[in-house]
């Protein structure tokens, strides 16, 4: 009970700097139909414009995973938000109407959840999370407080030779003591500096499950409206 009680106000600390800083974002997952892969981009490229068109300041950025059990499948992502930009957000009926009729025909949708961005935990900066490759790790933890001094260890380790590493925590749609960890590279050759990750995880007392798997940038699939 005292550990749950010290990992409940560790995660309220970080939903509160979340809400401070705007380290608050959303991951959102499809999965194009068969043969309709296409259909999709032309779709989606669509639905960005809508977005473009209503004024939409935020940046989307989109990837597909090319390794393991959900390659082929398309993630967007938001980033540096707070709480209450997502009460502010361009249209959601009008957005709804325009992504069921240009993304919905060529793919199913299959989930979306909110994280936060832990600071101490990442490098500082978006500008990483457009490289051409992320490594996405999904660390299933027993606490964020247990986890942090291993994550604190890699990110030394590897931060000096990646284009970002960023720690994001569940907030909502998951398991709020899961883990993400998204490490950029430009060549498939440099994500051998990661190759020992795991050492790093390999306590079970404190890391239930490691997963990696790889995701590459669509740049045409992305909105950055400010830029």
């Amino acid at each position: 009970m005292k550990i749950l009680l010290i990992s409940l106000l560790v995660f309220c600390f970080w939903q509160q700097t979340a809400a401070q800083s705007g380290r608050v974002g959303q991951f959102a997952i499809w999965n194009p139909l068969q043969n309709k892969k296409a259909r999709f981009e032309a779709g989606y490229k669509r639905h960005l414009l809508w977005h473009q068109r209503n004024g939409d300041i935020w940046d989307w950025y989109g990837w597909y995973f090319i390794s393991g059990g959900r390659s082929g499948r398309f993630i967007d992502a938001t980033f540096g938000h707070q709480w209450a930009d997502f009460d502010a957000a361009v249209h959601p009926a009008g957005d709804a109407r325009d992504n069921a009729r240009n993304v919905g025909p060529a793919a199913v949708f299959e989930t979306a959840w909110k994280f936060v961005v832990l600071p101490e935990l990442s490098t500082p900066g978006k500008s990483g999370l457009n490289s051409k490759y992320l490594r996405m790790l999904t660390l299933k933890t027993t606490g964020l407080q247990k986890a942090t001094p291993a994550i604190r260890k890699a990110m030394q380790r590897y931060s000096p030779s990646v284009r970002t590493f960023q720690t994001l925590q569940v907030a909502d749609g998951g398991d709020l003591n899961e883990l993400t960890i998204l490490i950029g590279f430009e060549r498939f050759a440099e994500l051998q500096q990661t190759a020992d990750v795991v050492e790093f995880f390999a306590d079970p007392a404190i890391f239930q499950a490691v997963k990696a798997e790889l995701l590459v940038f669509r740049k045409d699939l992305s909105l950055f409206p400010a830029h």
